[in-house]
């Protein structure tokens, strides 16, 4: 109970520090996003935005085991987190583990809602530079044209642009 009650008391506190880290990694200050992250998880360690926020910052610092922690830390408090998923995903791309990125993104996908459709696009996007990344050219092509499909998204439409030129 009295865990309850002090994440309660200081929930405004470690929502300011998560936005104060996403405003820090707007400028790049990783290590400031960092240090928010890390304020914001002294006070509720439980608190999963707290832990994405670290887990990009470490990314992009290039402490990607650090950030795969942080990430799965997340991802165990909110299994269900269409966000989490993402993120992870993105991490996965980044070091070539295209299968399972492809795994995050669809489990992703199957959790954000459908009038999501600019997020959706850019997940499908996702998806289908995994499918690119893993050899399945054919796939990737539709799985871009889907996206293409619930959103028009010019980055989506380079990406398909792309898949043709290579494919044909």
């Amino acid at each position: 109970m009295w865990r309850r009650l002090k994440a309660w008391v200081s929930y405004p506190h470690i929502r300011r520090q998560v936005r104060l880290g996403f405003l820090a990694m707007e400028t790049q200050a990783w290590a400031g996003a960092i240090g928010h992250a890390r304020e914001a998880l002294l006070r509720d360690e439980r608190h999963a935005p707290a832990h994405a926020l670290k887990a990009v910052a470490l990314d992009r610092l290039g402490l990607t085991d650090e950030a795969l922690h942080a990430i799965d830390l997340g991802l165990g408090l909110q299994p269900r987190s269409a966000d989490l998923h993402h993120t992870q995903a993105l991490i996965l791309f980044g070091l070539s583990r295209y299968e399972q990125c492809l795994q995050a993104t669809n489990r992703a996908l199957s959790l954000l809602h459908r009038r999501a459709p600019r997020r959706r696009s850019h997940l499908y996007g996702l998806k289908a530079a995994c499918l690119w990344g893993l050899g399945r050219g054919a796939e990737a092509r539709e799985i871009a044209a889907l996206g293409l499909s619930e959103a028009p998204d010019p980055q989506l439409r380079e990406i398909l642009r792309d898949i043709h030129r290579y494919l044909d």
